[in-house]
């Protein structure tokens, strides 16, 4: 049997620490871009009166759907 050292155990925790900070940091901002497409692309829809996805499913989307979505949807918007 082996027995882990001192410095491997801390070398654990400040990896693991590193890596949950990280992932969190990650999953916060994909959630944040997430939702800020989910409403950008709710009011274009609202605005052409034609809305084609509702909320609960635009957030089942994952990002690179919510970004063509939004994409064909300011595509048919009138431009200025």
């Amino acid at each position: 049997m082996r027995y882990v050292t001192t410095a491997e155990r801390i070398g654990f925790e400040k990896g693991f620490k590193k890596g949950f900070r990280e992932g969190f940091k990650k999953g916060f901002r994909e959630s944040f871009e997430k939702q800020i497409l989910i409403g950008e692309t709710l009011m274009a829809q609202r605005f052409l009166e034609q809305p084609v996805c509702s909320q609960a499913e635009l957030e089942t989307k994952s990002l690179k759907e919510l970004k063509s979505i939004l994409a064909e949807t300011e595509a048919r918007l009138p431009s200025s």
